[in-house]
């Protein structure tokens, strides 16, 4: 299945409704990789040096008293959709894998 999807997205193959060149996009363009609730809560891809480079900018600033944080780092991506319509209403929502945003919290 993901190598026919692939394969329909790569060839901008056009079926019914559905644009396949456009569907990754779609997706980019209905995923919710930020939660707001007095709290910021973000989802996004990093190299090792990055996230080094960001604790430590964190670490700074919690010694400073700015701030508190919560931190998860793992290699995978958990990604949950709600499709209404294939190529129209939809939402994806993400999230890191063993744990994420609950264990950042931690």
């Amino acid at each position: 299945m993901n190598i026919l999807g692939i394969l329909l997205m790569k060839l901008d193959a056009k079926l019914d409704d559905s644009s396949w060149g456009q569907y990754k996009n779609q997706v980019m363009h209905t995923t919710d990789a930020e939660k707001f609730d007095d709290i910021l809560r973000m989802t996004f891809a990093a190299s090792s040096g990055e996230s080094k480079k960001l604790e430590l900018y964190l670490n700074k600033l919690h010694k400073q008293g700015k701030f508190c944080y919560g931190l998860h780092i793992t290699n995978r991506a958990l990604m949950t959709c709600l499709v209404f319509e294939r190529m129209g209403s939809q939402v994806h929502f993400v999230d890191a894998a063993d744990g994420g945003y609950a264990m950042a919290a931690i």
